[in-house]
């Protein structure tokens, strides 16, 4: 049957059942044209509630097949509706406080944030990752926590290849990638990076170094941290060499130096 022809049939049903219910919710049993059996008692207000209960039971004997069903179908609704919203707020609440203590550095917390398997948890976790205002370490774990979990959308991972984010979560960034697989979105995050970091920007460990006076050894760790991130990137792109290969093309044709570059150093798509 034709589901709008259902719901039409369903709302006719209900329009013709007339005020049903009194204490427990029928009043009088009248559906349509069919009025109440000869035999079965009315509900009468004055009587007792058992009395009443009885009356609303034998009048929903009454009921035809189709109107039994959406009985019960309404009676689930109002029953199971308002408990799962309160439940889901009460869950809504949980991850947030987690959240919030997980930021100011409580492990524990991020711990039992983790052991939701909800995608809410699983953003809150993306979120705490994405969190500048976070340290850097437990940045790492939130995203250690991300790769473990069943599904991660990279569209949130993916901004945290950029060369202004510290190389500790990039590095993470680049460890989940490698575990997950990289596609579009990850494959184009990296040679935007990657492109960056060959035209000379400024990655965040440079600008961090430049608030203290520079020393030989500041210059031999940034160029250890260099050749660091573009093996990772490299690592990244291979991956997925046929994708690289793409967008190396469409997106990255005019900067050839950089996509000989890339080119030496990926398989065979």
């Amino acid at each position: 049957m034709n589901p709008s022809l259902i719901l039409i049939r369903i709302r006719e049903e209900i329009a013709g059942w007339g005020r049903a219910f009194s204490v427990l919710g029928v009043r009088r049993a009248r559906f349509g044209s069919h009025s109440v059996p000869r035999g079965v008692p009315e509900i009468d207000p004055d009587q007792s509630v058992w009395g009443n209960i009885w009356a609303t039971w034998m009048n929903l004997q009454g009921l035809r097949p189709i109107q039994g069903v959406v009985l019960v179908i309404t009676c689930v609704v109002l029953l199971v509706g308002p408990t799962w919203w309160f439940l889901r707020v009460q869950q809504r609440k949980e991850l947030r406080a987690l959240y919030y203590s997980a930021r100011s550095g409580d492990l524990e917390s991020l711990s039992r944030l983790a052991e939701h398997h909800s995608s809410e948890a699983s953003l809150w976790l993306a979120k705490l990752a994405q969190d500048r205002h976070t340290d850097a370490e437990l940045r790492v774990e939130a995203l250690s926590k991300l790769a473990a979990r069943r599904s991660v959308d990279e569209t949130t991972v993916a901004p945290l290849l950029w060369i202004d984010q510290p190389f500790v979560v990039r590095h993470a960034a680049v460890d989940l990638f490698m575990e997950r697989g990289c596609y579009d979105a990850c494959i184009s995050a990296t040679l935007r990076s990657f492109g960056a970091m060959w035209d000379g920007q400024t990655t965040a460990e440079m600008r961090f170094n430049a608030r203290s006076p520079e020393t030989s050894e500041d210059n031999v760790i940034l160029a250890q941290i260099r050749t660091d991130s573009e093996r990772d990137y490299m690592n990244l792109l291979n991956r997925n060499p046929c994708a690289t290969q793409r967008m190396l093309a469409d997106e990255h044709a005019s900067a050839s130096d950089f996509v000989k570059r890339v080119r030496a150093g990926l398989k065979t798509c």
